[in-house]
């Protein structure tokens, strides 16, 4: 080895950590709801068109920057039908548009708004549906970021159905209709208990909350602590993708009772959560009835700080320079700041070391990589070293292997002791002399990139680690 290079790279101050927001599979999601055979919002039915609800719900929460829509496909019209052209006509024209956008769909079909909703397909035209749907989902893979089970009871949740179903034929159906690539959630951990652990399909399923309440409550389904299913969450949620939401704040707003956002962060972390509801106990403007014009959970989080010593007696991830401005003065963060930048990943570069073997025209990589988020990047699939050319060209590029293994701490650690991440790869040295940039580009299948938490540049999606200048 004739050189080596030694950078430490500077850490984003959390005065710029909104600019992380943009990140792809990760974070607060919108929820849309939409009835494919008439056209409307489901929840919102004065609101008609395909994309107009979508279109106003970003514009309205576009300031926390959320990249995934739960999207529901309301497929109530046709019970009693095969799907026809204007129900896939429909469903193809939101999924281009939150294409467009550059957002991800967590998609779910129902039947049923409500409880016990008079509209479901029985077993046999719900068979016929996932058997229509199937080469649709193929066709959008790209689009969507995890498929939620649906189909069976009141919202796709699996219970106030107007038919008793053999749920394992149902599951068992939904993962043959979805392709094998992506990841299947289910309400809760007793359905994919179903299957069996032993069923070649069992670490596909993970799990989506639909009423994370903190508090023991009637809809939560169970999943409290100390519960068998609140153990396997905890067991299994590191390799999984996790969605969830808080209960609507009108529920928990007419009872009385607010969501705390320190017992919040805490199940966040434990269940190692991806995604949630940025719409759930928060403001809710569509949503409200009568004369509830209180504030919900979440709009108080805005307003509850945190700081580093909780998260410490806590066992809980995050950066020093979370809490600093670019001068490196303290900043005050909240709850909602610390919920919204951990879901998910959030990925910090410490050290590299950079050394040329010009012998065999090679830079050997070690770089340091620490994930202080909730959990492992799963909804991503590729990272690479590059090297870029003082016009913009990407002229090699080496894997940097396989960014859904950077677990935050070692799955099962009670300690959640930090894991530090030592990336390396061998990278064709650059055929000419000249000044190349070396950049680290992480990525999903959809093309979309991931920007590290380091003051450096970012261009067209490559994390600018340093410049080298090479002599042939």
């Amino acid at each position: 080895m004739n050189h080596v290079q030694k950078i430490a790279l500077r850490p984003l101050p959390g005065s710029k950590s909104t600019e992380l927001l943009r990140n792809p599979d990760r974070g607060f999601r919108l929820e849309i709801a939409l009835d494919v055979g008439r056209n409307y919002n489901s929840h919102v039915p004065e609101v008609s068109g395909t994309t107009a609800f979508l279109q106003k719900h970003y514009e309205d929460y576009k300031g926390d920057c959320p990249m995934l829509a739960q999207t529901y496909f309301y497929l109530s019209a046709y019970e009693n039908k095969d799907l026809d052209d204007i129900a896939f006509d429909t469903m193809q024209i939101f999924l281009d548009e939150l294409r467009q956008m550059g957002m991800r769909a967590l998609l779910r079909f129902a039947y049923q708004m409500g409880y016990y909703g008079p509209e479901c397909a029985d077993r046999d035209q719900m068979l016929r549906h996932m058997e229509q749907l199937a080469p649709f989902i193929r066709k959008n893979k790209d689009v969507i970021h995890v498929y939620q089970a649906g189909f069976i009871g009141s919202w796709g949740e699996w219970h106030s159905s107007k038919y008793e179903f053999d749920r394992k034929e149902m599951l068992e159906s939904i993962l043959r209709m979805v392709p094998e690539e992506l990841q299947v959630q289910v309400r809760l951990p007793e359905y994919k208990g179903l299957l069996g652990n032993d069923h070649p399909q069992y670490k596909r399923v993970g799990f989506h909350d639909d009423f994370i309440a903190i508090k023991p409550n009637s809809g939560d389904g169970g999943l409290i602590p100390g519960s068998a299913q609140y153990a396997q969450f905890c067991e299994e949620s590191p390799f999984l993708l996790i969605d969830g939401e808080l209960p609507w704040g009108e529920w928990s707003f007419g009872d009385g009772w607010y969501i705390d956002p320190y017992g919040t962060i805490m199940r966040l972390a434990e269940h190692h959560y991806t995604s949630l509801s940025l719409i759930h106990n928060n403001r809710e403007e569509y949503y409200r009835q009568g004369d509830d014009d209180g504030k919900y959970s979440m709009e108080y989080w805005k307003e509850i700080g945190i700081d580093p010593s909780w998260l410490q007696l806590n066992r809980l991830p995050y950066a020093d320079a979370w809490f600093l401005d670019e001068h490196g003065n303290e900043i005050r963060r909240t709850t909602f700041d610390y919920i919204r930048d951990h879901l998910g990943y959030y990925l910090q570069a410490g050290r590299l070391e950079i050394g040329m073997l010009r012998e065999k025209q090679l830079a050997s990589l070690t770089l340091e990589l620490r994930n202080y988020g909730f959990a492992a990047p799963h909804g991503l699939e590729s990272a690479a070293f590059v090297w870029i050319d003082q016009q913009g060209n990407e002229i090699q590029a080496s894997s940097a292997g396989d960014p859904r293994h950077w677990h935050p701490h070692e799955p099962g650690d009670a300690k959640r002791s930090l894991l530090a991440h030592v990336v390396q790869a061998s990278l064709p040295l650059p055929e000419h002399a000249g000044v190349y940039r070396l950049g680290l580009k992480i990525g999903n299948s959809a093309g979309h990139s991931v920007r590290i938490a380091n003051d450096i540049p970012f261009v067209q999606g490559v994390n600018v680690l340093t410049e080298v200048e090479w002599q042939a």
